[in-house]
């Protein structure tokens, strides 16, 4: 996991400056270690954020393994572990429970989407009704 922490620091000359440090552990062992100083804190921040955020889409982009919509919603809204996250046809008794991906596709396809979610959204409402 991927972070950032900022040091604010003070020079001879008395000008403040702020370091930002980016990190990643994995396994509880840094894998990544930089830093940069900057002389407001609003751009250490911003500069972190981007670090991690790159950082984080690398490790997207390089797995080799299928990630399910709920793990990408988790990473994206960054929700505490084991929040629960639904899909829409989770609670569509039988078939699928995911929807057919139809980007880059024909029309047919698109609208072979579309019926499963017309499908789900009983079932949907009715969840939302009983646990809401």
């Amino acid at each position: 996991m991927a972070g950032f922490t900022i040091e604010k620091r003070k020079l001879s000359s008395g000008e403040q400056r702020y370091k930002c440090v980016v990190r990643e552990k994995s396994k509880g062992e840094i894998i990544h270690n930089e830093s940069r100083t900057f002389s407001t804190k609003t751009l250490a921040d911003a500069w972190g954020k981007k670090q991690v955020q790159k950082l984080e889409s690398e490790k997207v982009s390089d797995r080799k393994e299928t990630v399910t919509l709920g793990t990408l919603l988790n990473m994206y809204f960054e929700l505490p572990q084991g929040y629960p996250v639904f899909l829409m046809r989770e609670f569509v008794e039988g078939g699928a429970k995911e929807l057919p991906d139809p980007f880059g596709q024909d029309l047919e396809v698109y609208r072979e989407c579309r019926e499963h979610m017309v499908e789900a959204i009983p079932s949907l409402v009715d969840w939302v009704e009983k646990n809401l």
